[in-house]
């Protein structure tokens, strides 16, 4: 099995962590969206250099995708929801 670099190494480690912080700080409401961009960023990045290597973090790279996709997921239902209870008061009959 051949190591990666240990630079590399402590970027894959590094990655992960933050791929879990701003995963965890995506879920801030319509404010995390950017941070939920960046952690996908962070785990697609990680996913690439680690590829078939061991990584000591990989569950904050996990949990930090998670939440990430939690967050977006979230926001679309708000959004869906909210738009269509703007079409409903737009068309609700009137008595008049």
């Amino acid at each position: 099995m051949n190591l990666p670099e240990p630079k590399i190494r402590i970027e894959i480690i590094e990655r992960s962590e933050k791929c879990f912080w701003l995963g965890l700080f995506s879920l801030i409401p319509v404010l995390g969206l950017p941070l939920a961009v960046m952690s996908l960023g962070h785990n697609h990045r990680i996913r690439r250099l680690g590829a078939g290597q061991w990584n000591p973090a990989s569950r904050y790279r996990y949990w930090g995708a998670v939440f990430a996709r939690l967050a977006i997921a979230l926001l679309l239902i708000a959004v869906t929801a909210i738009t269509a209870i703007l079409t409903m008061l737009t068309h609700w009959p009137t008595n008049g």
